[in-house]
């Protein structure tokens, strides 16, 4: 008989019959104050990615949605569907306080329209300063003008623990784009598109108009390019002495075809047609979605996949 004295530990798992007795594959408190538990379901047991996401719940964590589903529809994070191996995204990392940005957080003041800004992004899996954060406060369709959003560009490369990206989803090695509601301490996070290299995206379904491009890769990095247009100009470049790309098709003035140039340049692929279609829930992982805990904390919500 083992003598152990479960109340000395504030975090437990508890494993169910397997044979589809459970029509989940996990669930857990979101949030607790020393009794944080989990239960996984024997089906699935054996499988990494289930015991940190409902861990992910005891530590406040709630889910990776795509395209603003609230639900697990970001094959990129831990806190998406079940079961690949793979890190949590920027969001929830810099809510855990394992990430930091690679730079301040962009606005229309440090981002003018129609200008390329340009950084190195590192895989996320090779260091802790690894994400790039905008607050689109030039937008006026965004929600509250771009001032409660947020924008986060991450690097997912297959590598180490994000060794289990989904390629044929279309998740590895992309510089991958989230959204979150700004001021949420605990919010549901949102994965608006994948870029590969060579290729352009613009985010089309929160109105900010972004324009993103992964133009190369540096070592274990991202060569990635930003723009914004320049209001008015979004599909088509009508200033065309002002040094400026108010279209952000990747041409300035004379050189764009909208004012008389031979330029040719690619246009960006709008708002998440870089992204797999949406997939259908995994077996073991068929029960809809559950509203977590609201920032204050509850710690007898529940949350499961």
């Amino acid at each position: 008989m083992l003598r152990v004295d479960l109340d000395a530990y504030p975090h437990k798992i508890y494993i169910t019959p397997s044979g589809g007795v459970c029509k989940w594959g996990g669930m857990g408190y979101v949030g607790c104050r020393g009794d944080c538990r989990a239960w996984i379901s024997g089906d699935v047991w054996d499988r990494a990615a289930t015991y940190a996401h409902e861990l992910g719940h005891n530590l406040y964590l709630n889910h990776a949605g795509s395209r603003g589903d609230g639900g697990y529809g970001d094959f990129s994070a831990t806190m998406g569907y079940c079961c690949d191996v793979r890190c949590f995204n920027p969001p929830h990392a810099w809510q855990m306080g394992w990430a930091t940005a690679v730079a301040p957080a962009y606005s229309a003041a440090t981002l003018p329209a129609g200008a390329w800004e340009r950084r190195v992004l590192p895989a996320a899996i090779t260091t802790s300063r690894n994400y790039l954060r905008l607050r689109p406060d030039w937008s006026s369709s965004a929600p509250g003008g771009g001032r409660q959003l947020n924008i986060y560009l991450s690097y997912r490369k297959r590598l180490g623990y994000d060794g289990g990206l989904s390629v044929s989803r279309g998740f590895a090695d992309k510089v991958a784009v989230y959204s979150t509601r700004a001021g949420d301490p605990q919010p549901y996070t949102s994965h608006e598109g994948n870029v590969g290299l060579g290729e352009g995206w613009r985010e089309g379904r929160l109105g900010t108009g972004l324009v993103v491009r992964f133009e190369g890769t540096e070592g274990n990095g991202a060569r990635v390019a930003l723009c914004r247009p320049t209001p008015g100009q979004e599909r088509r470049e009508l200033a065309c002495a002002d040094g400026l790309d108010n279209d952000c098709d990747g041409l300035a003035d004379g050189a764009d075809a909208d004012c008389g140039g031979g330029g040719r340049a690619a246009p960006p692929r709008v708002g998440g047609t870089t992204e797999a279609p949406p997939p259908t829930a995994p077996a073991g992982d068929a029960a809809p979605p559950v509203a977590g805990a609201p920032p204050v904390v509850e710690p007898r919500a529940f949350s499961w996949w």
